[in-house]
């Protein structure tokens, strides 16, 4: 798992703000895992830290840098330039930093800045360089630096909300719970309107990776959604996720589900090692069901030394639905109006309009098709007699 606090500290660039620091003792402010975290940043970018500010100052030393109170910041604009890391941003350090004539970005920096009110319907740029537009007068409990971030109205916050270097569109009327978004090297991510995220979901994109959620999406309890080193993941209008689901595009990957897709509660689809995972519209999951395209480790041919499982793909056309812990593995191309059974293991393609069940899977039924409940009319578009197929194979399937 991505350490995301670290990502984002790590991105951050603190070059622009110590031009300031020239001839000036750079002091941190905090020594806890913020404080660690932005040491260890600072340090490979070649800054030495010279002093240690903190209220606490039980333990004396830290990085065999003697710790002060804040009051050895008095007298001493010009001489220092501080940086306050602590993970919210407390307006009573502002006010003592304020009164002793310290200004912010000039002789101070809060790595997790105050909120953003947007100043201007017009385009502009703020202090750490991050373009805005949207209503004026929206509050963003963001902190960003050097990213493009559009926000359109009556969006609702109740998250903590990091990025860098990134681009972030987020559209009228979505709402986050209590959670964290994580952007930063090259990110995109785009937020559909009227989409909403419950509590303890955690959104992160790193590395030219690509998010894209429609409109009216709705993602339950605790979702976990996750694009890294160049992969796209994204999402159709009116989707539905229940509680403990997890999207995941890795190393050079795609992910792309269809609109008015409906999961249950532990959905797991993941994407590795520049796969594919395509599913179309109207999927229907049960619970448990996961969709893995590849193992989340490499595996190596010893007498080549190259890794085997790169390029792996599952395809599952419009209208499929798929019952309780069925798992479908690299290989799968599933046809339309499928319908897949309980802790079925697919890892072959098969035709439209069967059911399909047994580890592995097989063809137990032709020629039919699925409606969502008694009340509805059967879709015509999926009232076909099932194809035959001449290939049906196996694919080489996950390990996992």
């Amino acid at each position: 798992m991505v350490d995301g606090l670290k990502e984002f500290i790590d991105d951050i660039p603190f070059e622009h703000f110590l031009e300031h620091a020239k001839n000036r003792d750079i002091v941190i402010w905090g020594k806890g895992a913020i404080g660690e975290k932005t040491f260890d940043a600072l340090q490979k970018k070649g800054y030495k830290i010279s002093g240690v500010i903190d209220k606490d100052t039980t333990v004396k030393v830290w990085h065999d840098i003697e710790i002060k109170q804040p009051d050895h910041l008095k007298g001493k604009k010009g001489k220092v330039y501080c940086i306050i890391a602590i993970k919210e941003f407390q307006q009573d350090i502002e006010d003592f930093l304020i009164r002793g004539g310290y200004a912010e970005a000039e002789d101070y920096l809060f790595l997790f800045h105050k909120p953003t009110v947007i100043k201007s319907q017009q385009p502009y740029v703020d202090i750490y360089g991050n373009e805005w537009e949207g209503d004026a007068g929206t509050r963003v409990p963001v902190t960003a630096y050097n990213c493009k971030i559009h926000i359109d109205s009556d969006v609702s916050f109740d998250c903590g909300f990091f990025v860098c270097n990134s681009t972030i569109v987020i559209n009228e009327k979505v709402s986050f719970g209590k959670g964290t978004i994580f952007g930063n090297k090259g990110g995109k991510i785009e937020i559909g309107a009227e989409s909403r995220f419950g509590d303890n979901f955690l959104l992160e994109c790193y590395s030219g990776g690509s998010i894209s959620i429609g409109a009216q999406v709705n993602f339950g309890l605790n979702a976990w959604v996750a694009c890294y080193e160049e992969s796209s993941l994204t999402v159709g209008d009116k989707c539905s996720f229940m509680a403990n689901s997890l999207l995941a595009s890795r190393s050079k990957s795609i992910l792309k589900m269809g609109k008015k897709c409906a999961v249950n509660r532990f959905f797991y689809c993941v994407t590795f090692f520049d796969g594919v995972v395509e599913i179309g519209d109207g999927f229907l999951a049960s619970i448990f069901v996961s969709v893995f395209n590849n193992d989340s480790h490499p595996i190596f041919d010893v007498a080549t030394e190259e890794q085997i499982n790169r390029r792996r793909t599952i395809t599952i056309a419009d209208h499929v639905w798929v019952g309780l812990k069925a798992t479908i593995l690299s290989g799968a191309d599933v046809g339309a109006a499928c319908v897949i059974g309980a802790n079925a293991v697919v890892t072959k393609r098969f035709p439209n309009n069967c059911t399909l069940g047994g580890v592995p899977a097989k063809v137990l039924h032709k020629n039919v098709t699925w409606e969502v409940d008694l009340e509805r009319e059967i879709d015509q578009r999926y009232l076909n007699f099932t194809e035959e197929i001449l290939d049906v194979t196996d694919k080489e399937g996950s390990v996992d």
